[in-house]
């Protein structure tokens, strides 16, 4: 009885199973082309990473430029001559002064006054204006040059160059002389004035008369055989 109850009272207990955790199967390693394949199209991803970079700074850059206009350069002139209008601009209110060499009087209506020269070697300040608007003959005959001693020589070349008056300029430094110093000029440089004067369509010879008459009533040429050989250029006979 006594084992009986024994066997009844034994309990059967349930086996309790613990599951081993699953380890994972390594993955197969790749072959060293595979490795080679992977890291070329990495390596070329990355540049083309950095070549739509740069291709979006560079536009960028152009946008930039295009706004920021660089200024235009002047035109330049085929000759790079001063013109008319250059020399009134650059001379727009400065005095230039021009000397009456003729042995007379000397008129000229500018814009707006009335310029007159009673005597030889009177100075008459005029406008760059009047002086570019002056009929020919006053300054290609000429009856008026512009004066040395008040005017800067940058003045007189810019004037001579733009109006042309080389040639004229090249006898006019001779009867310069003759009004300064008459016994420092020979009978061939007014023998070339003259040839220059009447190339250019004027002739200086009665010009040249009245000064040269001028010069022996006051003294200044008293050399008589100078004086006859003027009279045998000029076609004249001096008292």
């Amino acid at each position: 009885m006594a084992e009986e109850t024994k066997k009844s009272t034994t309990t059967t207990k349930k086996r309790t199973t613990t599951s081993k955790p699953k380890v994972e199967e390594p993955k197969p390693q790749l072959s060293i082309e595979e490795q080679m394949a992977q890291m070329m199209a990495m390596m070329m991803a990355q540049q083309q990473q950095i070549m739509e970079l740069m291709a979006k700074t560079q536009q960028q850059n152009e946008s930039v430029e295009e706004v920021v206009e660089e200024p235009k350069p002047k035109r330049k002139r085929h000759d790079d001559k001063m013109t008319k209008q250059e020399l009134r601009r650059k001379y727009k209110g400065v005095d230039i002064y021009l000397t009456n060499i003729t042995q007379g009087i000397v008129n000229y209506q500018g814009k707006n006054m009335m310029y007159h020269w009673e005597n030889t070697g009177d100075v008459e300040v005029v406008t760059i204006d009047d002086i570019v608007n002056m009929p020919k003959k006053y300054l290609n005959a000429p009856w008026l040059v512009i004066d040395g001693y008040e005017n800067g020589q940058e003045i007189i070349d810019d004037i001579v160059e733009v109006l042309k008056l080389e040639p004229v300029y090249e006898y006019i430094d001779t009867i310069h002389d003759i009004h300064e110093d008459i016994n420092s000029v020979t009978l061939e440089d007014i023998e070339r004035a003259i040839k220059l004067s009447r190339k250019r369509g004027y002739d200086i010879t009665l010009d040249l008369v009245v000064l040269i008459q001028r010069k022996i009533d006051s003294k200044e040429l008293t050399n008589f055989h100078m004086i006859g050989e003027l009279q045998k250029l000029l076609g004249r006979k001096f008292l």
